[in-house]
């Protein structure tokens, strides 16, 4: 008989036999990449040995839908983690708290928190890139000043920004999405041009870039409590500043 450690109940196992002679039994040894330990202790060994295997268990199958319902449940409650703590603060542990399941269960769909995140910052960027084909940057901003919370995205932007400036393999793995962006915003731009209703004499280029900075400190600007009518205001003036005059 031979134990073999880690396993639980015997299961009918093949017969094997030694080959070169009796083996010192109390020296461990292998059979197919199994340790094992002849008894009793001590003893030469030279006839049939009987194999103690870990009892075999079926894994249960798992329907797509399911994999996409525990997927969708991480990415909310990671969403939710990451608006209150920032990456950095959004530790393994709270990350567990927020979502309500296992670290196991959590990077069995995603490969570390990073992986999470740029999911996260991924979707993020799809929907805002639809707001900004519809309506614009400046009707974006002026939506947000109106509704921020119907804005998923909002937080995600502030902790995109932050790493973007201080993670430089954030900012190579963030540039496809940033893209994505750069382009419906640009498109959008062109079109208001051929309309007639942004001016013609600033290059698409500087005009996102101009814009794209007045969203970022608008972000930053109702992220840190700031005055809500003094940046209606500012939208006002920046809105003038890209149209044509009538």
């Amino acid at each position: 008989m031979v134990q073999v450690p880690g396993s639980s109940l015997p299961v009918p196992a093949p017969r094997c036999y030694f080959m070169g002679g009796p083996r010192n039994a109390a020296r461990p040894w292998s059979i197919r990449g199994i340790s094992v330990l002849l008894a009793p202790t001590g003893a030469p060994h030279q006839g049939p040995v009987t194999l103690l295997l870990p009892e075999r268990t079926t894994v249960p199958k798992v329907s797509p839908d399911h994999m996409e319902l525990r997927r969708e449940q991480i990415l909310a409650g990671a969403r939710t983690c990451f608006a209150e703590y920032g990456f950095e603060g959004a530790t393994v542990s709270r990350l567990e708290a927020a979502i309500e399941l296992s670290r196991g269960a959590i990077f069995h769909h995603f490969a570390d928190k990073d992986a999470l995140f740029l999911e996260l910052a991924r979707r993020d960027t799809e929907s805002m890139r639809d707001t900004i084909a519809e309506d614009g940057l400046v009707q974006v901003m002026r939506n947000l000043l109106a509704s921020p919370e119907d804005y998923s995205w909002l937080g995600t932007r502030l902790e995109v920004a932050r790493r973007v400036r201080t993670d430089n393999d954030f900012r190579a793995k963030w540039a496809d999405h940033q893209k994505l962006i750069d382009e419906a915003a640009t498109a959008r731009l062109v079109t208001q041009k051929e309309s007639g209703r942004v001016r013609t004499d600033v290059s698409d280029k500087v005009m996102f870039t101009y814009l794209d900075m007045v969203l970022d400190g608008l972000i930053s600007h109702l992220a840190s409590g700031g005055d809500v009518e003094i940046a209606e205001e500012v939208l006002d003036l920046v809105e003038q500043s890209v149209r044509t005059s009538e």
